[in-house]
C-alpha cells in the first residue's frame, strides 16, 4: 500500500489517499488472471477485515485508476 502522506505521532488525519496494485488470480485455474473486482466489492471486503480486527481505519471510497497512478507522486493538491 502506498499512501499520499504520513501523520506524525499524536496527529490525526480525516482522510488520506492510498493505492495498492492488485491482480486477481483464478482459484480454479492457477495462473489465469481474472477481471478486477468492482470497487464496491473491494471496499466492503477491506472494511470487513478492518472491523474484524478492531481497527480505527475505514475505507470510504474505492476507485479504479490508471496503471500509472501513484498516490504520493500524482497528488493534485496538499494541505498544511
Amino acid at each position: 500500500m502506498f499512501c499520499s502522506s504520513r501523520t506524525d505521532a499524536g496527529v490525526h488525519a480525516l482522510s488520506n489517499v492510498s493505492h495498492v496494485d492488485t491482480e486477481r488470480i483464478s482459484k480454479r485455474k492457477p495462473g489465469e488472471v481474472l477481471p478486477p473486482h468492482e470497487p464496491t466489492v473491494v471496499q466492503k471486503a477491506v472494511n470487513h477485515f478492518l472491523q474484524k480486527n478492531e481497527g480505527d481505519v475505514m475505507v470510504v471510497d474505492v476507485r479504479k485508476v490508471p496503471a500509472d497512478f501513484h498516490a504520493r507522486f500524482k497528488a493534485q493538491e496538499r494541505t498544511t
